[in-house]
């Protein structure tokens, strides 16, 4: 490849120019694609303004992993040095890659340095790489948060850089993230309960069934201020005197004074609570967090519940999209859940598939689902479920997995 050839070529693709790199990079070698890097760095400091899309989009697309460990270490301190630059047009992309492209302390080094230059990191950014390096090392965060301290020392002497450490910290000792079920929905939880601290305050948590809602309850009692105290989930599921049941806990149990009261499915609550209109007072005198759930839309539980439960207990909201509209989400759920359950790896472009050409109304549980159908279809070889080994194996499957595969259309055609 001649990177000043593909490079030109690149300059006049417009906005199908991001689709082209995210086809063609993983096909190249390391040392084509760092020197295709190398020469839009080149253009970029020749014509800033023309040439920033095109290395802002070079950025995004760059395959990390198809990188020789070699490649990496350079790559790494080019990155840096185009980070530090006046005016770089793809700071957020240039971090990405720098996350993935050298070790956490090499990583963690380049962080300071950038704080010592005075040149901030985008708070979204930031955010995904405390979530990264907490999943990275997961099995031992207080080792990890004392490398964290060592790679500081040389820079504590710059405000901005302990600003840096003390928020890494802060972020390190979050518990369990890693329960949360992908990057978007561990980003989302950190940026808007945990650093905005509502970790302790009433909230609800609104999204359609099965779409992780539970995982962020649990998030919030093991982080808060009540994480040694009781928990206690009440759902209409469970018997109709469950509202009945709740009242007379918050009112009457002392163990549950300090802790928290999940009010699952609130919108099968919606007459018990005008009929026990005294709970609003209860929690208060007895310090008890309520933290709402429901899959119901917000407008319709404003519209149907009493106005000042509502103004109460369900005016900090948290949503939790469906699984399909959270692309980063779907694709590692579905991964992990493949490899953790069965033992297997599936190709992240078949996975895409599965998502753009389904609904997937029962989110996280029909995935499940899916997949434990789709693993016992399959031959028990070991190799990487792609599309061609799914076409190889149609007649294996049951109508689960074929519901699904008949609207793809590489699938339909070959079912029907």
């Amino acid at each position: 490849m001649n990177s000043e050839i593909y490079y030109g070529n690149l300059r006049g693709l417009g906005a199908s120019r991001s689709r082209v790199l995210r086809d063609q990079l993983p096909t190249r070698n390391s040392d084509e694609v760092l020197e295709l890097f190398n020469v839009a760095v080149k253009h970029w400091k020749a014509s800033p303004v023309a040439e920033g899309p095109v290395l802002s989009d070079i950025c995004d697309a760059l395959p990390i992993r198809v990188l020789s460990s070699i490649a990496r270490r350079n790559l790494s301190d080019v990155l840096l040095g185009l980070y530090l630059e006046d005016g770089c047009p793809c700071r957020p992309g240039v971090l990405r890659l720098l996350l993935h492209s050298c070790d956490t302390k090499q990583f963690l080094q380049h962080c300071f340095q950038i704080a010592d230059a005075h040149i901030g990191i985008p708070d979204d950014i930031l955010i995904e790489v405390y979530q990264t390096l907490y999943l990275r090392h997961l099995s031992d965060i207080d080792k990890f948060i004392r490398k964290l301290r060592e790679a500081f020392r040389p820079h504590s002497g710059n405000g901005e850089a302990r600003e840096l450490l003390d928020r890494f910290e802060a972020a390190l000792k979050t518990r369990g993230l890693d329960q949360l079920a992908g990057p978007q929905l561990r980003n989302r939880f950190y940026a808007q309960i945990v650093e905005r601290g509502r970790l302790d305050l009433d909230i609800l948590i609104q999204g359609p069934s099965g779409c992780g809602k539970t995982s962020v309850v649990e998030a919030i009692h093991k982080n808060g201020i009540r994480a040694d105290k009781p928990l206690r989930v009440y759902n209409s599921t469970k018997g109709e005197d469950m509202w009945d049941q709740l009242v007379a806990d918050v009112r009457d149990d002392v163990a549950l004074r300090g802790g928290i009261v999940w009010i699952d499915e609130l919108q099968s609550f919606v007459s018990a609570v005008a009929q026990q209109y005294e709970l609003l007072r209860w929690p208060v005198e007895h310090n008890i967090q309520i933290i709402t759930a429901s899959s119901s839309e917000y407008a319709w539980l404003k519209d149907n519940l009493v106005g000042d439960f509502s103004g109460r207990y369900c005016m900090r909201v948290f949503e939790v999209g469906p699984l399909r509209e959270r692309q980063l989400d779907f694709r590692e759920f579905t991964i992990k859940c493949v490899s953790r359950t069965y033992n297997r790896n599936i190709a992240p472009a078949l996975v895409e598939k599965f998502r753009v050409n389904h609904e997937w109304p029962q989110n996280l549980r029909e995935v499940m689902n899916f997949c434990e159908e789709l693993i016992r279809g399959l031959p028990s070889q070991r190799v990487t479920i792609t599309e061609a080994v799914v076409a190889q194996n149609l007649s294996s499957f049951g109508e689960p997995v074929l519901v699904v595969l008949r609207k793809i259309p590489e699938f339909r055609r070959l079912i029907d």
